[in-house]
């Protein structure tokens, strides 16, 4: 892994990129070479995430989108969709609810 940016007693630590052996990149803020803050990470597949971080989980508000256009915007825990959020269909069609542990959930 390849990581530009600051560093503090030889960790990310601040503002930062990383480029993965894959070709995925994370580019945001870090805290002890953890992503943690506001960042945005891209995998190979297309797929994006744009929101907070918490010890390298996905942790607060975010935007999730999906190379078919499909999207998820809203709360997250633990690398999860949980609590408010709007889940945006490639057809058009929109949930606007509760998700619990990643599903929809009410």
């Amino acid at each position: 892994m390849l990581i530009e940016g600051q560093f503090i007693n030889g960790k990310s630590h601040g503002f930062g990129r990383a480029i993965l052996p894959d070709g995925s990149y994370y580019e945001g803020q870090w805290i002890e070479s953890k992503k943690h803050g506001f960042g945005k990470y891209s995998w190979i597949n297309g797929q994006v995430y744009i929101g907070l971080w918490e010890k390298d989980l996905m942790e607060g508000q975010g935007k999730y989108i999906w190379p078919n256009g499909t999207r998820y915007e809203g709360n997250w825990k633990e690398d999860l969709k949980d609590g408010q959020g709007k889940y945006y269909y490639e057809n058009g069609n929109i949930y606007a609810g509760s998700f619990k542990l990643g599903n929809f959930h009410g």
